[in-house]
């Protein structure tokens, strides 16, 4: 079996959707480990005390897994296993610390973040594990970047985008989401707004100059798949293309694709 991973999921109610990563069933190539969440969320996310001592209880126990393919019975139906995700091929560093820090949910309670700035370090770890860190820049600006081509679109004052390339005729704007990143539906709905401005100014532009663009939300590993495909849904009408780069044959489009348009990059405006 190739290296790869199931992320452990505790759902709170059976009956709902509402899934919390735990942790995560890792096999490195040799041996099985698994790698553990470093924030597990407390009553006031799980809904009541009960469901935050079981899901602590259940962290306690995840020595305890064994097998690939099933999870201890003393977890019972609150706790699921997802489907395997392959692990980046060639990878330099140890297999669980990857899954724990690129997975699975990342930061304690009270911890100050951004989250949007933790979006943009998800991205820039994919592309630098990839070997296309050469080829992507960040933070594109509508009204400087590729020549201010967007610059006569007032509703995207002051709103960039996280990660980007380009060469003479073609614009990739790109936006990387972690379905087990702990503001996932809030971060879904600000990109919504986000690129649905975009889509609008990129419609009204397309006739500048013969040059094009082409919005691209790409999820990162985690969550499980109904998440993911709630997901692509909502982008179904907005971006040009959603790459779940879990799915091989996506990623593998999505990383050519990317290195075809920054390779033939002469000069970034």
């Amino acid at each position: 079996m190739k290296p790869a991973y199931r992320v452990i999921s505790f759902a709170p109610n059976p009956l709902s959707d509402d899934r919390v990563a735990l942790g995560a069933v890792v096999y490195d190539g040799s041996v099985l480990r698994v790698a553990r969440a470093k924030h597990i969320p407390g009553p006031e996310c799980l809904g009541r005390t009960k469901s935050a001592l079981l899901a602590r209880h259940i962290c306690d126990d995840l020595d305890s897994i064994s097998a690939w393919d099933r999870l201890p019975m003393s977890f019972g139906p609150f706790v699921q296993l997802g489907e395997p995700s392959a692990l980046p091929d060639g990878l330099d560093v140890d297999a669980v610390a990857w899954v724990e820090r690129f997975v699975l949910p990342p930061r304690e309670p009270g911890a100050k973040s951004r989250p949007k700035r933790m979006l943009s370090g998800y991205g820039r770890a994919f592309f630098r594990t990839w070997d296309l860190s050469p080829f992507v820049r960040e933070s594109f600006r509508p009204s400087k970047d590729w020549g201010g081509w967007l610059r006569d679109a007032p509703q995207l004052a002051g709103i960039k985008i996280r990660h980007w390339t380009a060469d003479d005729s073609r614009l990739l704007l790109m936006e990387p989401l972690v379905p087990s990143h702990p503001q996932h539906a809030k971060n879904v709905r600000e990109l919504v707004c986000k690129l649905s401005a975009y889509r609008l100014a990129i419609d009204n532009a397309r006739t500048q100059g013969g040059r094009s663009a082409e919005l691209c939300v790409f999820t990162l590993p985690g969550g499980d798949e109904w998440s993911r495909r709630e997901t692509a849904r909502e982008f179904r009408d907005i971006a040009h293309t959603f790459v779940d780069t879990n799915v091989d044959p996506q990623r593998g489009r999505f990383i050519e694709h990317v290195r075809k348009v920054g390779s033939n990059l002469v000069t970034l405006h």
